[in-house]
């Protein structure tokens, strides 16, 4: 990864309208004019992808760093589509050859250099550890998805101090498959509006944000809105593919585990998306890196308050103002109880495998711990 110069603040200018360009001689750039790049580098990680494994990001003294990047006749420029329309979010699609895009974009270059490290480092881990935990068994626990980490998209600035970081491509995370997609219409929308919504064109570009420890607002079902849509709890155990969920949940608490030990981030922002896989079939995919701070054995508690703030993670029953013996209240208990039990396992085989067989049985169940009595501490206040 390219090191970059002094950061004055005043050389830190917000991007506005972009174009994803890229030469032969200079790989990949971003440019608020097309005609006039503003990005330098010698090559693009993407340019020797085909030849280096992400091994080159985290160990730039490699040997790998010997090959020699493939060369592209022509100059080659690319259209960047906001993912979400007449939204603030810096995520845009592009269309490369037969391959779709995701190009994350941002205004501070560190935090694009340091989200960009950190999913590298996680789309490892999750490979690496997913089969320790979970085993080979081709009918055993899905992994989640992580969107792979292409390339990074850096800038030049004005003053010409060294190369910065504007963002990065990654994999985009396909949609739900239209069928999905149609189906999901009749379980969640009031029928009043089901007509329109399954006429709607972005209907094939569903990806759904699941919000496993919250119940749905009052009136969701009038939400005629397709993208980048929520999904909550009590939809997703209602829902046709509600046989699905324990799975989801422990693929969450997996997931969870291997952030926290394999990867030693607090999962500060992470988010799960309900997307595709290439066969069509209904994946999680986990994303948005950007937020993650460090996590140890000494930061625990720090690691619970971030989980609280999260309501992609599942919540325990205090978390909700609900009844226990209620359908939802008790359906909130069972699958607490699944992350909890899932979350120690995967745990300790993480952290059986990293060499801490000291705290295996320890600092996972403290973590938890921390975990219930932040929520435990809100409900009293309340």
């Amino acid at each position: 990864m390219p090191e970059s110069g002094p950061e004055p603040k005043d050389q830190e200018r917000e991007l506005h309208e972009y174009a994803l360009g890229k030469r032969n001689d200079i790989g990949y750039y971003i440019s608020t004019n097309p005609a006039e790049p503003i990005y330098c580098p010698k090559f693009s990680i993407a340019d020797i992808f085909a030849y280096i494994k992400y091994d080159y990001l985290l160990d730039p003294s490699s040997q790998s760093r010997a090959w020699t990047p493939r060369r592209r006749p022509k100059a080659e420029e690319h259209q960047l589509t906001k993912s979400t329309p007449n939204s603030d979010s810096k995520i845009y699609t592009t269309q490369i050859g037969r391959r779709k895009y995701a190009v994350k974009l941002g205004d501070s270059p560190k935090r694009m250099a340091s989200e960009f490290k950190t999913q590298v480092l996680v789309y490892k881990k999750i490979a690496i550890f997913w089969d320790l935990m979970t085993g080979k068994d081709p009918w055993g626990l899905a992994k989640p998805a992580v969107p792979k980490p292409e390339s990074q998209i850096v800038m030049r600035r004005s003053c010409g101090w060294g190369i910065v970081s504007a963002g990065f491509m990654m994999e985009c995370i396909p949609p739900l498959h239209i069928h999905h997609a149609r189906a999901l219409v009749d379980a969640f929308l009031h029928p009043c509006i089901r007509g329109i919504v399954k006429n709607d064109p972005d209907l094939t570009d569903v990806r759904l944000h699941v919000h496993m420890g919250k119940m749905a607002p009052k009136h969701e079902d009038l939400n005629a809105n397709l993208l980048s849509r929520p999904v909550y709890f009590d939809q997703l155990r209602r829902n046709p593919t509600d046989y699905y969920m324990t799975d989801w949940i422990a693929i969450m608490a997996c997931a969870l585990a291997i952030l926290h030990w394999g990867c030693s981030i607090d999962a500060r922002g992470v988010q799960f998306r309900l997307g595709s896989d290439k066969k069509n079939h209904s994946v999680l995919w986990m994303t948005n890196f950007g937020d993650c701070r460090p996590f140890a054995g000494t930061s625990l508690a720090n690691g619970a308050k971030a989980m609280k703030e999260n309501s992609t993670w599942p919540r325990p029953l205090s978390a909700f103002n609900l009844d226990p013996e209620s359908d939802d209240g008790k359906a909130v208990s069972q699958m607490w109880t699944l992350f909890r039990n899932t979350y120690l396992l995967a745990s300790r085989a993480v952290l059986l495998k990293v060499g801490l067989e000291a705290a295996c049985d320890v600092l996972p169940k403290v973590f938890l711990h921390k975990v219930d009595m932040v929520w435990l501490d809100q409900a009293t206040k309340l």
